[in-house]
């Protein structure tokens, strides 16, 4: 091999290397890049999750207020019933014993 050989050998050898280290660069942006995305989609879903969270909160306590006042409302029309039979009965002693 002679001299000329040996620089055409080098040259190729160092344009194989640059272009290995431009593949190699691309590569790590590219994973650098994907990571960035990644770490923007948990953060939106970190997010969504949160916001979730305090939607089902809010639905809870809802429910629990709805519940409370459906309760709230059978005691006093379970006590309102209760309070008509009590005159029905008043009136039909009434009637039973003659008084006006």
């Amino acid at each position: 091999m002679d001299d000329s050989q040996a620089r055409i050998l080098v040259e190729q050898l160092n344009r194989l290397a640059e272009r290995l280290e431009s593949r190699f660069q691309a590569l790590e942006d590219s994973i650098h890049h994907q990571q960035a995305l990644e770490t923007e989609r948990h953060t939106a879903l970190r997010e969504t999750l949160d916001g979730l969270r305090i939607l089902l909160d809010d639905h809870e306590t809802r429910l629990r207020e709805a519940t409370a006042g459906v309760q709230q409302f059978k005691t006093v029309a379970g006590l309102a019933g209760g309070g008509s039979l009590m005159a029905s009965l008043a009136a039909l002693i009434r009637s039973f014993w003659g008084n006006p």
